[in-house]
């Protein structure tokens, strides 16, 4: 079991091959890259509010928690965003917040 998983209802398995396969990996057996490169984006999470409750996911609020970007705010942080030389947004939602956020589903 995931940790965690059980908080929201949810049963996670991985196998115990799958792990020890993962954990055979030496960091030595990996070629390094010439060259370090990263994206030019913006991250834009424009709700935290999500129907789903994975267990890595970072973006997510419980219900009485979540959030929704006023469209000021999300005009803002694009214009940070193309001040600091970011070429790209990266928009973040949650996936149809229906009965479970009643005041976010009210300000859609």
């Amino acid at each position: 079991m995931i940790p965690g998983a059980a908080d929201y209802d949810v049963e996670v398995t991985v196998s115990d091959a799958a792990i020890d396969r993962l954990l055979e990996v030496d960091p030595a057996d990996v070629d390094p890259t010439g060259e370090l490169t990263f994206a030019r984006n913006v991250f834009v999470p424009l709700t935290t509010a999500c129907r789903y409750t994975c267990t890595y996911c970072t973006y997510y609020d419980p219900p009485g928690q979540a959030s929704l970007m006023s469209p000021e705010a999300v005009r803002e942080l694009v214009a940070m965003g193309a001040d600091a030389g970011c070429t790209e947004a990266l928009f973040t939602f949650g996936d149809d917040p229906d009965d479970r956020y009643t005041r976010i589903h009210e300000q859609l």
